[in-house]
């Protein structure tokens, strides 16, 4: 999905803002063509695009809106992109000899498009921002700034780290937000041989606490499955809830398979479309 405002200043902080809008048309052969429909909006100072890119299909639709705005809006005009959601930002290196640098060629193809800024919604790790031309990244702690301050800071809430990896970030937020209790580490156990993940175990005592996991993706939800599951265990953590913050909800096998072990879920509509209910909430953008 693409959205795209033009800004113009009337006088000093004043400035007017336009919707702008596209047709595309899809042909047989599905290639696309897009046409900017009000092309008569004029004196604009700035354009933002915001872009929730699920896949290849949308980050070359961007590149036709972008190329047919260059084309057509006469004006100088400064160009930042929001993007909500980056496709392949998990293939952040190589592993192996053979294997394509997925990101490296995302970010080739954005920077081809000469954006005077880019925008990232909490990007998995700091390549993307490092590969993408004139980048800022948009933490957690801008996205859901009227929420981790009153959830992390609660007397009862135990912060669960997913993993090792995610540690820094969320011992971070943990001392900004002056969470009352120890931050909690989860760490996974994988078969080396087909990376699939064999079980969890938790560092940090969670009994009769309420844990908060955050995360920028949840995927399928295998990983908070099984801390969820091990954190309510009586025998162990007996934990009283799980609730799980994080950024980008894909939900590749629904949410159905995370409401036995996860209370509440926390996202936002970087990726997720539905709508809030008394089980996820999904804050707007």
């Amino acid at each position: 999905m693409i959205n795209i405002i033009g800004i113009s200043s009337i006088n000093g902080d004043m400035y007017k803002k336009y919707n702008i809008e596209y047709d595309k048309v899809e042909f047989p052969s599905q290639e696309i063509k897009v046409k900017i429909k009000n092309q008569r909006v004029r004196n604009l100072n700035r354009i933002l695009i915001a872009a929730r890119l699920r896949d290849e299909k949308d980050l070359f639709e961007l590149m036709l809106v972008k190329e047919a705005l260059t084309t057509n809006m006469k004006d100088k005009v400064e160009y930042i992109l929001h993007l909500m959601y980056t496709p392949y930002m998990r293939q952040d290196r190589t592993c192996s000899s053979g294997e394509c640098f997925s990101l490296k060629v995302v970010s080739t193809m954005i920077n081809s498009m000469s954006f005077d800024e880019v925008r990232i919604y909490d990007a998995h790790s700091n390549v993307a921002e490092l590969l993408i031309n004139n980048s800022i990244n948009l933490g957690k702690s801008a996205i859901f700034k009227n929420l981790l301050p009153w959830k992390i800071s609660d007397t009862e809430t135990v912060v669960l780290s997913p993993d090792v990896g995610a540690y820094k970030e969320v011992n971070e937020l943990a001392l900004k937000y002056k969470a009352r209790n120890p931050v909690a580490t989860g760490f996974k156990h994988r078969n080396l041989e087909t990376g699939e993940i064999t079980g969890v175990t938790i560092h940090g005592n969670l009994t009769n606490k309420n844990v908060v996991i955050i995360d920028d993706i949840c995927d399928g939800g295998r990983t908070f499955i099984e801390l969820a599951k091990l954190a309510k265990t009586k025998e162990l953590y007996d934990a009283k809830s799980v609730e799980l913050i994080v950024t980008h909800g894909l939900f590749t096998k629904g949410l159905e398979v995370l409401k036995p072990y996860i209370d509440k879920i926390y996202t936002t509509d970087s990726y997720y479309t539905g709508a809030s209910n008394d089980y996820i909430e999904v804050i707007k953008l």
